[in-house]
């Protein structure tokens, strides 16, 4: 009866070895949390970083061409996917051949002063005061992002209110619309000859994402720049003939 209760000693021994062997390493593991931690959260940290940098990078579709729009409305999201979507759909064909079209929509919120008089005069609270919808001082800032942007030359094809298209065209920023669609007897063509009315045409009646912008926004195209990709020859061409698609988009009856 004794043999059958004792256990053997062997056992008690090699039990006594694993539990001294995991004793050792975790002792070591809490020396070099204790020494190491920081150093191993901030490696951890930047490679999680990095991962996702080039993720993004790998991921990233690359755009055939770039649409700006400038004028008085904001955009929401859903709203700027929309209309990408309906845009990318006109282009010629696949100009960086990674076979998926896709251009970049770039847009500011940029209001005259008459239009921010007009914005804040809509909307009144409770006690019958009007409601400010656009501060000059975020207005101000929209509008230097938006001169900046101008200046790079990354965008050739312009979607601007008349007030910014007055300012473009007195600056000489913009091709002659004859220059570009020939005979504009099919177009209502903006004040100066250098822009189209975006509500008079069939893109604007075709596609309902574009009819959320004001009717007499200006599909104009910016003369190309002495750097960013409109100074590149190839690249001003296929943009180009973007926004000729763009003007001369007819609906199918």
């Amino acid at each position: 009866m004794d043999n059958q209760h004792n256990q053997p000693e062997d056992k008690i021994e090699a039990g006594d070895i694993n539990i001294a062997e995991k004793s050792k390493f975790f002792k070591w593991l809490d020396n070099f949390w204790y020494h190491y931690k920081w150093t191993l959260l901030i490696a951890v940290f930047f490679i999680v970083v990095l991962v996702v940098g080039l993720v993004q990078l790998f991921s990233k579709t690359e755009s055939d061409a770039t649409v700006m729009y400038a004028g008085p409305y904001q955009l929401s999201n859903d709203e700027i996917n929309a209309i990408r979507n309906d845009l990318t759909s006109l282009l010629p064909y696949d100009f960086n051949g990674d076979e998926k079209k896709y251009i970049t929509f770039i847009e500011y919120a940029v209001f005259s002063e008459d239009e921010i008089e007009s914005s804040n005069e809509i909307y009144t609270d409770e006690n019958g005061e009007y409601v400010d919808m656009v501060s000059p001082m975020y207005n101000s800032s929209k509008y230097r992002e938006y001169l900046s942007y101008t200046s790079t030359g990354e965008c050739s094809i312009y979607f601007v209110s008349e007030y910014l298209y007055e300012n473009l065209k007195n600056e000489e920023r913009l091709v002659p619309i004859s220059e570009v669609l020939g005979d504009t007897g099919e177009y209502t063509v903006a004040d100066g000859g250098y822009g189209i009315r975006l509500g008079d045409t069939d893109l604007y009646k075709y596609f309902t994402s574009l009819q959320i912008l004001p009717a007499d926004t200006v599909v104009c195209l910016m003369r190309p720049y002495v750097w960013g990709e409109s100074s590149n020859e190839e690249k001003y061409e296929f943009a180009s003939s973007f926004f000729k698609e763009l003007a001369e988009f007819k609906i199918n009856e």
